[in-house]
């Protein structure tokens, strides 16, 4: 997205502001106590906690935000959150099994799917 590339160019200058925005809109999300909303802001506090480095909150956040998703009926964001997950543990079989699931929703770019749902994780070469 436009925003991961001006934070690649130049994550200083933007980078502080737009984690904060980040990190304010999930709380906003969260603050509605609905399983979507649970879903979503749990997914987005993973892409926080990857932009800043933190790996093993990213993972552990991720773990919840499938069953988030999962709970709330939210399968494109389950699957989402189970690709980012297996990026970030390297398990190929868990990321072809996300992969392979969006495939049969008819979606052909999974990765560029996670980038707009889950942005904030290191991209894939």
């Amino acid at each position: 997205t436009a925003v991961e590339t001006r934070l690649r160019r130049d994550p200083g200058r933007d980078g502080g502001r737009l984690l904060s925005t980040a990190i304010r809109d999930a709380r906003r999300i969260a603050s509605f106590r609905l399983p979507w909303a649970n879903a979503l802001a749990l997914l987005l506090r993973a892409g926080i906690a990857a932009a800043q480095g933190r790996s093993t909150e990213a993972a552990d956040t991720l773990n919840a935000a499938v069953l988030a998703g999962d709970a709330a009926g939210m399968e494109l964001y389950a699957a989402v959150a189970r690709r980012r997950r297996a990026e970030l543990d390297g398990r190929e079989s868990d990321l072809l099994a996300a992969d392979t699931w969006m495939a049969t929703q008819g979606i052909k770019r999974p990765d560029r799917i996670a980038r707009l749902l889950a942005p904030g994780f290191p991209e894939q070469a």
